[in-house]
């Protein structure tokens, strides 16, 4: 049986240059496919140009709670306006503006998971969690929320981003993978995350990746397209804007 290779990643946040060398890096590792767990779009200077990538046939795509954010704003604008802070509306508008038509109807067509059968195992790629795609599984989630979400599911292999934060938990016998996010981190370190998931008939094997890019070019890209100086800070920094 041949092993198979995915590219697990979430959370590009329209960096067009994290996400490229992410999938460079990929490629050399023969990569021959990728899960994306959604929220494409947002902070970032290009997301039609990371959608138009993702569209590739190679991609198995979901939709984010960020990314359902954004195509609410026709229906939301005058609410968010006034109840949102100025930095939080401006980052959710200018991604709705700033999309194709053809990308608004992709990404809402999108589904919130994803169920997928890999050598007899039962794989699940979602957003959040089992409960919900805004719920951010982290490291530091006790081992009970991951009990009773497990209960929650009949699949071996849950598949999650959202938080950011790359890890692997083993509750019974389902396993948790997190590949961390491409394109705006939140922990110091401004290089892209992703992992390599690979099937080696039985068993599986999880290696997370933090891949460097031209960082500063991506902060520039931000400036050039007049987006607020917090989101060019994030990615140089690697540290999140909390009030977002």
């Amino acid at each position: 049986m041949n092993n198979l290779h995915i590219g697990l990643i979430s959370d590009i946040h329209a960096n067009l240059h994290a996400f490229r060398a992410v999938l460079a890096h990929a490629r050399q590792h023969n990569v021959s496919q990728f899960w994306n767990c959604g929220d494409s779009v947002g902070y970032g200077a290009y997301p039609n140009e990371v959608l138009n990538l993702v569209k590739s046939e190679d991609f198995v795509n979901i939709r984010g709670n960020y990314d359902t954010k954004v195509l609410k704003v026709p229906k939301k604008k005058s609410n968010w306006k006034n109840s949102k802070s100025p930095v939080k509306w401006f980052a959710i508008n200018w991604a709705y503006e700033n999309l194709s038509e053809e990308n608004r109807i992709f990404l809402a067509q999108l589904p919130e998971e994803v169920k997928l059968e890999i050598f007899n195992r039962k794989v699940l790629i979602q957003h959040g969690s089992p409960a919900s795609n805004e719920e951010p599984l982290q490291p530091s989630t006790s081992h009970q929320r991951f009990e009773f979400l497990a209960a929650m599911v009949n699949d071996d292999i849950i598949i999650c981003g959202h938080s950011h934060q790359v890890f692997k938990k083993i509750i019974g016998d389902k396993i948790y993978l997190n590949p961390g996010s491409v394109g705006r981190q939140d922990d110091g370190d401004p290089r892209a995350s992703y992992a390599i998931l690979t099937f080696l008939g039985n068993s599986i094997n999880f290696v997370p990746y933090r891949i460097p890019y031209d960082y500063l070019e991506a902060a520039g890209s931000i400036r050039r397209y007049n987006l607020p100086e917090q989101f060019a800070e994030i990615i140089m920094t690697g540290e999140g804007f909390r009030e977002l």
